[in-house]
């Protein structure tokens, strides 16, 4: 195997900084997902994330923010929340977002299960 040449390394270098996937790059420079893979760690970048899909629509900070109005202020149910919600941080979202939005046994505080 031959060794792999300082420009073959740098267009590595520039596609891996440009958030290529291995795959992208191991076609277009010709290389071995490996090699990618040591460059990447040679030059100790990170490792990308894809997060694909539709991003939620409550933050942690919005979700905690539901279990604090519901468990310190008394909220009896999603409407309430959803109110609370928008007021204090302007977000809007529908009444299901804030049942199924629930963590730590919201859902069946909102609910009334």
């Amino acid at each position: 195997m031959q060794p792999l040449t300082e420009d073959r390394k740098n267009t590595i270098e520039f596609y891996l900084r440009q958030g290529f996937s291995y795959h992208k790059i191991t076609k277009i420079v010709k290389v071995s997902s490996s090699t990618v893979h040591k460059i990447r760690l040679e030059l100790g970048l990170p490792a990308r994330i894809d997060k694909g899909g539709r991003p939620k629509a409550l933050t942690k900070r919005e979700q905690q923010h539901l279990v604090r109005a519901v468990t310190v202020d008394g909220l009896e149910n999603a409407v309430q929340a959803q109110q609370s919600l928008e007021q204090n941080l302007g977000k809007s979202v529908s009444v299901d977002t804030v049942q199924r939005g629930g963590s730590n046994g919201l859902v069946s505080i909102l609910t009334g299960q």
